[in-house]
């Protein structure tokens, strides 16, 4: 009796090694299948948020070259563009230069792992119902000699009622052949001298006014140019509406490894007329890299030439001229596997000297490590900023 006791013991203990090892397999065969799921809805995400990038900014003013910004409330540089898409390298510890307030503080990579993973920010309007309670939101500014705009903040303004005190406006200059935009506040308005008037004050303001402005124009690639009175009174302002209810938005693509149990790719949505933080989505658990090129047209063939890291496009201003965005993503199973022992390394497709993506090295070495790499063109830029 015992021996069949025994007999018995083992039998069921086998069958349950059986049934464990099934089930371990299951779970690593679900977890893969789920990991794969979860990044092409991601990828389908990201996909239409770039092609949307840049879509309507610039509001009725077509061709606006550049959009400068100002932001006491930044974390670091007061002034910055907003260019259609651009990206920056992530590190633990760096908060991110154009959300105001406590902002968004990245936690990944760390500078240890000596790995790379880049944040990708994409600026668009959802929809052209930006203009708030405007009907008529573009007025051409007027040429008065009584106001001094450089160093007062005071705008004169050709047609009264066209814009909204507490909203935001973009005031489109022309300036070397080109257009550019400045974000300011509609602090108040008023009517004095024959003429309407915007004041602009406050922390999207500079404390010295256009002044400001003008003294920053390199941020946007205009070396060597400067605003005047005379210049600003030939520009036209838009009220974009109330920041509360704006439509204007940066989505900011990234990874996070502590705000969950993995790392997770995220996506967040800023405020584009006063950089607050609106929300913070997770969307893909698993991803460990997000590494971003952007594809330039460098001779003005209408076609990509080169792809170039967010660093190198910043360096040589040149945001016009991208054409698309590739971005390549490591994404790792969630569970290890114990018969399993991962490459050292994972590269991304496509990567070459001329598509240089960085190859992962990999730290959960029982985790399964797959790379995907897509390319997203960028919409008609005739309305990007």
């Amino acid at each position: 009796m015992l021996v069949a006791l025994a007999i018995g013991l083992m039998l069921l203990l086998a069958v349950m090694t059986v049934q464990l090892g099934a089930a371990n397999q299951n779970l690593r065969i679900s977890d893969t299948t789920q990991r794969d799921n979860e990044l092409r809805a991601a990828l389908d995400m990201l996909t239409r948020d770039v092609a949307s990038a840049g879509f309507l900014l610039s509001s009725s003013v077509p061709n606006c070259s550049a959009r400068l910004n100002y932001d006491s409330a930044l974390p670091a540089a007061t002034y910055f563009a907003t260019p259609q898409v651009s990206a920056l390298a992530g590190s633990s510890g760096l908060q991110l230069p154009f959300v105001a307030g406590s902002g968004l503080t990245l936690d990944y990579p760390t500078t240890a792992s000596g790995n790379r993973s880049d944040v990708l920010v994409l600026n668009q309007a959802l929809d052209a119902t930006q203009f708030g309670d405007q009907s008529a939101p573009t007025t051409p500014t007027f040429a008065n000699s009584a106001y001094l705009p450089m160093s007062t903040g005071l705008l004169p303004l050709a047609t009264s009622g066209r814009a909204t005190a507490g909203h935001i406006g973009l005031l489109a200059i022309p300036l070397n052949g080109q257009r550019i935009c400045l974000r300011i506040p509609i602090t108040s308005v008023g009517t004095a001298s024959s003429s309407s008037y915007v004041a602009s004050s406050g922390t999207l303001m500079p404390t010295n006014f256009y002044t400001g402005f003008s003294s920053s124009l390199a941020t946007i690639g205009l070396s060597g140019s400067s605003l005047s009175n005379a210049l600003l009174m030939q520009s036209k302002l838009i009220d974009i509406g109330a920041p509360a209810a704006s439509n204007q938005v940066s989505y900011v693509y990234y990874v996070s490894s502590t705000s969950y149990a993995w790392p997770m790719l995220m996506r967040a949505k800023v405020n584009a007329l006063n950089d607050t933080l609106i929300s913070v989505q997770p969307i893909a658990a698993g991803v460990v890299s997000l590494q971003v090129l952007l594809g330039v047209d460098t001779t003005g063939s209408g076609s990509v030439t080169a792809y170039q890291t967010g660093a190198m496009v910043a360096a040589n201003n040149s945001y016009a001229s991208v054409r698309s965005v590739r971005i390549g993503v490591v994404l790792r199973s969630l569970y290890a596997d114990p018969s399993y022992t991962a490459p050292a390394t994972v590269s991304i497709p496509g990567t070459s000297t001329s598509s240089p993506f960085t190859p992962f090295t990999v730290t959960a070495t029982q985790n399964r490590h797959v790379a995907q790499m897509t390319e997203i063109a960028l919409r008609n830029t005739l309305w990007a900023p």
